[in-house]
C-alpha cells in the first residue's frame, strides 16, 4: 500500500526531541502494524515509522536512516 504525505517543515518539528533523527509528515493515517514500514522518497527509503498520534491526527513520526548508517553498517558488520 502506498500514500503520499506531506513533508513538514523543520520549524514545525522544533518541539521534538529528536529533530535531528526524525522525520515528520503533515499528515497521519498510519494504524496498527504501520510500525517499521518505510518513508520512500523519489523511489529511496528515508525513514521507518516510529510512531503516530492514536487519534490518527498529525504529525506521523518516522526514524531519519541516514542518522544510523554507521550503526547499521557497524551491525552488519558484526554479523557477518
Amino acid at each position: 500500500r502506498t500514500l503520499a504525505l506531506p513533508l513538514k517543515s523543520r520549524g514545525y518539528r522544533e518541539h521534538l526531541a529528536h529533530t535531528q533523527s526524525e522525520i515528520s509528515t503533515g499528515q497521519d493515517r498510519l494504524g496498527n502494524g504501520d510500525s517499521g514500514g518505510p518513508l520512500v522518497c523519489n523511489g529511496v527509503v528515508q525513514g521507518i515509522v516510529s510512531n503516530g498520534n492514536p487519534d490518527r491526527r498529525p504529525p506521523s513520526i518516522y526514524t531519519r536512516i541516514s542518522k544510523f548508517i554507521p550503526w547499521i553498517k557497524e551491525t552488519l558488520q558484526k554479523l557477518s
